[in-house]
């Protein structure tokens, strides 16, 4: 389940892009395998709401594994999410940013994307970053100790 976690957080950190803007959704459908057992997961991410006090937008998770439901609702800075602008430039340059280019299709459409791999010593990651809201369209993740994370971009929104 560690492994989940730093996936749910990099999705948080990864935030809206030409976005951010309220009704940014991505939902995402996976699986987690763990000493020999299979999880399935769903992540739904929704900007629900701007707070101008705060400048920050009100991110909605909404994770399900192996049938357990979490929700939580986290105020996420304004200058902590990635603009469009961002994204389309990291793909640009994938090559220069250590990536490489690539072509995704998900259930959710057909994306050009970058690759990008990452490593913390004992999680080694494979990220493919497109231009939807918080930038993944899928990831895969595994641990020494044999834990496996994979995710797919299921749908997108944009919002307004």
């Amino acid at each position: 389940m560690k492994a989940f976690g730093l996936l749910v957080g990099l999705l948080m950190s990864q935030a809206a892009l030409a976005y951010p803007a309220v009704g940014d959704y991505v939902k995402y459908v996976g699986e987690i395998n763990a000493a020999g057992q299979q999880f399935s997961i769903v992540a739904e991410i929704e900007i629900t709401n701007y707070d101008a006090a705060k400048n920050g937008f009100v991110v909605q998770t909404k994770t399900s594994v192996g049938g357990q439901t979490d929700v939580t609702n986290a105020t996420v800075p304004a200058g902590e999410l990635f603009s469009q602008a961002m994204i389309q430039d990291l793909i640009r340059n994938c090559k220069n940013n250590g990536g490489q280019t690539s072509k995704a299709t998900v259930p959710a459409g057909a994306f050009d994307v970058c690759l990008m791999r990452q490593s913390d010593g004992t999680t080694h990651s494979l990220y493919t970053i497109g231009d939807v809201p918080f930038g993944i369209v899928k990831s895969d993740s595994m641990s020494q100790d044999g834990l496996t994370t994979s995710i797919t971009l299921q749908e997108v929104r944009f919002g307004q």
